[in-house]
């Protein structure tokens, strides 16, 4: 009986012992000594105190004035060839309207001006059908979008598009019955 007794207290005992050793949390890359896997001893928070990230102060930002950029038209690119699928798109388009076919015309340069935006050459030839359409507010818009295009172009061809160009604004204002808007734009043909 008193091995009954002595054995009792002690299982009680090993299953506290081996209970409490569950509590304890081991850092994998902390050897039982304190000592971190590259040797340096390892500092571990009291397990009452919660655990704070290090304070970060924002650092100051100089004074940077925020510049809001002009607005400028795109710069221009003198293009002076076309290529050969505008070049066709663009002839098409014209057989297209000496047949009778505006729509399909205005399909033909509207490809050209997909594939190239800045071909002053498409935007004359849109400008002209929109005319034909009695489009005029589409057919000034597109001239003058040519234009922007253009630029200051000072060769032959240049000037002979600018005017072209010009021509198209006035006949749209003059659709429009803006006879004074259509004089000042023939003012602009050199």
């Amino acid at each position: 009986m008193l091995a009954k007794s002595t054995a009792a207290p002690l299982l009680y005992c090993l299953l506290i012992l081996s209970l409490s050793g569950c509590q304890t949390v081991l850092d994998p890359y902390v050897d039982r000594d304190g000592r971190g896997v590259d040797g340096e001893e390892q500092r571990r928070p009291a397990p009452d105190r919660e655990v704070q990230p290090p304070r970060v102060e924002p650092e100051p930002q100089p004074d940077v004035q925020v510049l809001q950029p002009e607005h400028r038209p795109p710069p221009v690119v003198e293009n002076r060839r076309e290529s050969a699928a505008v070049l066709a798109l663009l002839d098409s388009a014209d057989q297209q309207r000496l047949g009778g076919s505006l729509e399909g015309a205005a399909a033909a340069v509207e490809r050209a001006l997909r594939i190239n935006p800045r071909s002053a050459r498409a935007y004359i030839a849109l400008a002209e059908i929109r005319l034909q359409q009695t489009r005029f507010v589409d057919a000034q818009a597109l001239a003058k979008k040519g234009l922007l295009y253009l630029g200051e172009r000072r060769d032959p061809r240049g000037r002979v598009m600018q005017n072209r160009l010009w021509e198209l604004v006035a006949q749209a204002r003059e659709g429009s019955d803006n006879h004074q808007g259509a004089a000042q734009a023939r003012q602009n043909i050199r």
